[in-house]
């Protein structure tokens, strides 16, 4: 088999190749099950750089044998070696076998001083690190050894390790000995530490600090019997510890009365959605009715929402009733983060649908933010109802008058008017915009205004963002259609003639469908913008009797984005050949790909070509394994390295481009 034979070779050059060498073959064979077994060789050598990738590669498999790698940390004098011992040490499975070692190595005083910098602090804080991290049980000596270490005085980083060690394992020596005499020590104690009477302890006391790591800690832990712990930390004067409290009681389902929830801040601080879980729907319902009567702030509209989408589902849409008049008001007041949250939270979490006359309001407005116009647009497209997609309709094609802040309260589609009945317009008797009315944002039904009502006065915003956006999630092909025509689609910028482009493309409407003179030299130009994007996808849609036309005079412009969409379309193998060596690396993945998918060349030839070129190496992963050892099987013999970082690319590579 190839790889047996690659392998044999591999091997070879690992006993008898130069350093480079040796270190590309250890970690190729560290790949393969029945080569693992060679990297302990590797621990062997007189070379240390050999010894430290050997190390490194054993720490990649935790079922290593853990003998071999504490007797690297023993016999090396050298703190490279002893950090990447350790570090395999750590990821290994039977790292409980080195806890005696680690210990030695933490009492270890040598200094290892590389320039300014003393590796033997390094050391002993990854051997500190390791029995933090490890849930194994010192034994009574270790543990005691440690103990008085933290009488001396220690590098901060590494007091702090050892007193994490010890409140782990040996929290009753720690504690009996007194040995907690800083205020940081008891806060490291009890961040690491699983007695519970500790924690229970550090809940009561004098600092701060102290209190919410042994709450946090306790909830982590799931102390149920410290419910009521937990119940009075709702009370608490400290925020934090009010929040771990409430994120607790959340996490068991436990719901309590609504009156214990109202006086002490947690309505400020804390997310709705967090304590609803909390509340029956009773209280729910209770709350929600007493907000809605109060005058409170907009920003408790998204509570209300959170509230509402949290009942039961036959009590939403009631509730959604009589809340949406009030939303329909307060919305355009609201922060964008806020607008947001709602369209979201009324999106997500229930099924209510947004009255068109609020929609038409919102997107005619010049304040209205691009990331609230796209999810009203969004939420237009994917509504059914025949109002809905008649504006829609409107957006795509039409692009409806709109009102401007001079004419806002003087003008009034009489459709709209007539189906208001009477109403009290104030001093001038004049009759309000339909879209800031509760009564039309809240109608069934849509009439379109008659022009001779309407000011013609227009304002950009409209066509800059609501028709792009519209036919983005446009999915009426004829509608698409209609906007190809001379006429119309000569009047579209480049953003919407961009949006068009994508939707047609993205409805299966070829350019050959709707072709034209003026279209193709929209196109054109519209591509040939460096700052086009979806390229593309844009050239797929032109086909490729339009690219053929157009090619060489594209593929004289200095767009490599452009350039790289172009490859496909290249029939001539030489010029091809030619790509492989272009700097950028995106033409050349293309005109690797184009050279795959032609028969005229064999696999062998084509991974012969990418070993001339390094960066092309992670390619070598498209091609069939036994082709590529061939291939690697005949280079190793006269090219060794180039073959070894090839191999070690094609078993490797995590993060490669994609052919």
């Amino acid at each position: 088999m190839s790889l047996d034979k690659l392998l044999n070779h591999v091997e070879h050059i690992f006993l008898t190749g130069d350093v480079s060498e040796q270190i590309l073959a250890i970690q190729i064979l560290s790949r393969f099950p029945n080569t693992k077994h060679l990297l302990l060789k590797g621990l062997d050598s007189n070379i240390i750089d050999v010894v430290i990738t050997s190390l490194e590669c054993l720490a990649l498999d935790k079922h290593a044998p853990i003998e071999s790698i504490i007797h690297s940390l023993q016999n090396w004098d050298d703190s490279e070696v002893k950090l990447a011992a350790l570090n395999a040490i750590e990821h290994n499975q039977g790292s409980e076998q080195a806890d005696e070692f680690l210990v030695e190595l933490i009492c270890d005083d040598s200094d290892y001083w590389e320039g300014d910098w003393n590796d033997g602090d390094d050391i002993r804080l990854n051997a500190a690190r390791i029995l933090d991290n490890h849930e194994h049980d010192l034994k009574r000596d270790q543990a005691l050894r440690l103990l008085s270490l933290v009488q001396n005085d220690l590098e901060p980083d590494l007091r702090s390790r050892l007193i994490s060690v010890l409140s782990r394992h040996s929290t009753t020596l720690l504690e009996e000995g007194d040995y907690l005499t800083r205020i940081t020590d008891t806060r490291v104690a009890l961040k690491s530490t699983s007695n519970k009477i500790s924690l229970y302890k550090g809940t009561q006391h004098q600092d701060l600090r102290c209190q919410q790591i042994a709450f946090q800690r306790l909830s982590e832990m799931n102390c149920r019997e410290y419910l009521q712990l937990f119940l009075t930390g709702l009370s608490h004067s400290d925020s934090k510890i009010r929040r771990t409290s409430l994120d607790t009681l959340v996490s068991w389902n436990y719901q309590i009365a609504l009156k214990y929830l109202g006086d002490n801040g947690l309505w400020s601080e804390i997310p709705i959605k967090t304590v609803s879980v909390l509340l029956s729907s009773s209280d729910k319902q209770h709350l929600i009715n007493r907000w809605q009567v109060q005058q409170h702030p907009t920003q408790t509209l998204t509570a209300i929402l959170w509230l509402i989408s949290s009942l039961e589902v036959s009590h939403i849409q009631q509730q959604l009733d009589r809340f949406m008049p009030i939303f329909y008001k307060k919305f355009s007041n609201l922060d964008e983060v806020v607008q947001l949250d709602c369209l979201n939270i009324l999106f997500d979490e229930t099924t209510h649908i947004l009255s068109v006359a609020f929609i038409r309001q919102q997107l005619q407005s010049n304040t209205i933010s691009n990331s609230v116009r796209q999810q009203l647009i969004e939420h237009l497209a994917h509504t059914s109802l025949t109002e809905h997609q008649a504006y829609l309709k409107e957006l795509v094609i039409g692009l409806p008058e709109i009102f401007t802040t001079d004419n806002i309260e003087k003008q009034e589609p009489l459709a709209l008017a007539q189906s208001q009945g009477k109403n009290d317009f104030g001093e001038d008797d004049a009759p309000p915009l339909v879209t800031s009315t509760l009564e039309a944002l809240t109608r069934t039904t849509h009439s379109k205004p008659q022009a001779k009502s309407v000011s013609k006065k227009r304002v950009h915003i409209e066509e800059l963002t609501n028709q792009p956006l519209a036919i983005k999630h446009c999915r009426n092909g004829q509608w698409l259609v209609e906007l190809c025509s001379e006429q119309t689609v000569a009047n579209l910028t480049k953003t919407t003639l961009h949006a068009l482009i994508i939707a047609l493309h993205r409805n299966n409407i070829s350019f050959t469908h709707i072709e034209t003179q003026h279209l193709s030299h929209l196109v054109f130009e519209l591509i040939v913008d460096v700052d086009c994007s979806n390229l593309d996808s844009i050239v797929d849609w032109l086909g490729t009797s339009w690219i053929k036309q157009h090619r060489l005079q594209l593929m004289e412009l200095e767009s490599l984005p452009l350039q790289t969409c172009l490859v496909p379309y290249t029939t001539d193998e030489p010029e091809l050949l030619a790509l492989l060596k272009h700097p950028y690396i995106s033409i050349q993945i293309a005109a690797l790909k184009q050279l795959k998918q032609s028969t005229s060349h064999a696999h062998e030839e084509l991974i012969n070509l990418i070993l001339d070129e390094p960066i092309l190496y992670p390619q070598i992963n498209h091609f069939e394994a036994n082709t590529v050892y061939n291939v690697l099987l005949q280079k190793v013999q006269h090219s060794p390295s180039v073959a070894l970082q090839a191999m070690l690319s094609f078993i490797g590579t995590s993060d490669s481009y994609t052919i």
